[in-house]
């Protein structure tokens, strides 16, 4: 339950930055969320809390190593999934880009801190899959094309929006994992981004058809 209630600030962030595209507002709403969990909603002693805590970070050096640790962190996890995506996308393959990255990632994990390998091996055959899935020059490209009987390009246009969300999606997991370090929270922000992306896409879709069928009976 605790965890829940944790994670309610960055739910409501989201949400809003997905609803409302504005993201100073929502991420400044998070955080007023945040503050009053922690105050057990007293309003007076959120406001002291967040005076306290700007001041703070003003003030104090000691704020930088946190979020230093938090750069590093989600930037490593980044680069390995650009890389392993670039990788396969560039050569077709996903095993390839296993075999590269593999060897040099794992034995970085251990050295650093071996509770991320999990992350980070999910990060190499993630974005490994994705850049093959996304690659035109891909035997499975070619396959399902050839397969569905439609071209190369048809074929790779249609799929590569959903390749771009499904990693979308994947990244914003990671971010969790880089805030909290559980896997978790990570799962769950993932699956209510899934879902909420399914019914925008729904909705759309059927003001579409909806249009589509208001021209035709025109």
């Amino acid at each position: 339950m605790d965890l829940l209630v944790a994670l309610l600030p960055a739910l409501l962030m989201v949400t809003l930055v997905i609803i409302t595209r504005k993201v100073l507002m929502s991420l400044s709403l998070g955080l007023i969320l945040a503050a009053l969990i922690y105050e057990s909603f007293n309003p007076w002693r959120t406001i002291v809390y967040l005076w306290n805590s700007l001041f703070g970070i003003l003030t104090s050096l000691d704020w930088y190593l946190p979020i230093l640790g938090f750069v590093i962190l989600i930037g490593g996890i980044t680069a390995v999934i650009a890389l392993a995506g670039g990788i396969a996308f560039a050569t077709g393959t996903s095993w390839g880009a296993f075999g590269i990255l593999l060897p040099i990632a794992i034995p970085i994990a251990v050295q650093t801190n071996p509770e991320f390998m999990p992350v980070i091996i999910a990060a190499v055959l993630g974005g490994a899959v994705f850049g093959d899935h996304s690659s035109p020059v891909s035997d499975t490209t070619v396959l399902s094309a050839t397969g569905a009987r439609s071209t190369l390009h048809a074929h790779f246009i249609s799929q590569l929006p959903y390749a771009l969300v499904t990693a979308g999606i994947a990244g914003f997991g990671y971010l969790t994992f880089a805030i909290f370090q559980m896997v978790w929270p990570s799962y769950i922000i993932m699956a209510i981004l899934f879902v909420v992306f399914v019914r925008i896409f729904k909705t759309v879709e059927t003001e579409n058809v909806e249009h589509d069928g208001e021209e035709a009976a025109a």
